[in-house]
């Protein structure tokens, strides 16, 4: 079942990212997309010319007063992206692969 964009915030949404280019990379210092419901942050780098994301590391918070509760626990599950921006694999961060 998919539920409908105004229940996941997906109608009111807003993003910016402070980056750097420089010889084929893109050196993601701040990567911030909000929505109604949830903040989501992330900083890495992506190399245009491998088409490889490199130290990509992204979280998601709750906002507003139903994210203070679970604020601290989603300190702890940040996702690293690695492989192709085409086909990106993510992963727990911490946890090794197998």
């Amino acid at each position: 079942m998919n539920a409908p964009a105004e229940w996941v915030g997906l109608t009111d949404q807003n993003a910016d990212m402070e980056f750097e280019l420089a010889k084929g990379k893109l050196d993601v210092k701040k990567l911030n997309i909000e929505s109604t419901l949830v903040v989501t942050t992330g900083q890495g780098v992506y190399d245009m010319v491998e088409d490889k994301l490199e130290d990509f590391v992204m979280r998601q918070n709750l906002r507003g007063p139903a994210g203070v509760p679970f604020f601290l626990v989603s300190q702890m599950f940040q996702y690293e992206g690695s492989g192709s921006l085409k086909n990106p694999v993510w992963k727990l961060r911490g946890t090794e692969e197998k």
